[in-house]
């Protein structure tokens, strides 16, 4: 799965990805999925159960709550007009 995909499917979730390969600027791309879980704790409890002390992991990990990256100026436009209906909408001015 790509970075971009996780982050997508589990908007709002704490996950724990493996990481299978990195670009240029060491962003994660390709991943596997470990854990999805409601809270940090307890995807910090997943990472725990696969490191070992004193041992290096055999893959880099990923611990991230998970939102959709934000790539164009357009997409930046579009989740700022999103925010700005959902606040009027809750009657909150800007």
């Amino acid at each position: 799965m790509t970075f971009d995909e996780a982050m997508t499917r589990y908007d709002g979730q704490w996950v724990l990805l493996r990481v299978l390969a990195e670009d240029a600027s060491h962003t994660p791309v390709d991943v596997n999925v470990i854990s999805a879980a409601p809270t940090q704790s307890e995807a910090c409890a997943a990472l725990d159960q696969l490191l070992s002390p004193g041992k290096p992991p055999r893959h880099p990990y990923y611990l991230s709550l998970a939102a959709p990256r934000i790539r164009t100026g357009e997409e930046l436009r579009r989740v700022l007009r999103e925010a700005e209906a959902e606040a009027e909408e809750r009657g909150v001015s800007g």
